[in-house]
């Protein structure tokens, strides 16, 4: 488990593709993407996951990733409302039942378990995944954006 300050830090690193030539396809429905990534000083790794519905054409998950299993953001589209424990609705006045979509934040002790109102100055157009998805990965602090292909379907 993360500390707080290590989270954060992973979250605000400047970060790249591991692979900068590689060129992805955005996944279709039903499908999942995972591109790899670094810290720009390459000390540290990333997993920026994309996973699309299958039942839902328009529900899709974008996740950043560390040491594999460490889930220091995920956007939720499409999906049903999250609610955050009781616990951070007494604690840190969080909201109690957040609709989608929503922005989960790592928390120490709660990990992915808090979420808020995705931002909507920074993801300012959600029905289109494709463009989300450079939303995402300007959160995340990339300073050079993976190369993805666009699906007729996506």
């Amino acid at each position: 488990m993360l500390t707080q300050s290590e989270a954060d830090s992973l979250m605000m690193v400047d970060k790249v593709p591991s692979d900068p030539g590689a060129v992805y396809p955005f996944p279709g429905e039903g499908e999942t993407l995972i591109i790899p990534a670094l810290s720009i000083d390459g000390k540290d790794s990333f997993l920026i996951d994309v996973n699309r519905g299958s039942i839902k054409f328009h529900k899709c998950t974008y996740q950043n990733r560390t040491r594999n299993i460490e889930i220091l953001l995920r956007l939720d589209i499409g999906g049903p409302p999250h609610t955050n424990p009781d616990e951070l609705v007494l604690s840190r006045g969080a909201i109690a039942r957040v609709p989608c979509p929503h922005l989960h934040i790592y928390l120490e002790g709660w990990m992915d378990k808090y979420a808020i109102p995705a931002p909507a100055g920074e993801f300012p157009n959600l029905n289109d995944l494709y463009d989300t998805l450079f939303d995402f990965f300007a959160y995340c602090n990339f300073v050079s954006m993976p190369r993805l292909t666009k699906s007729m379907l996506a």
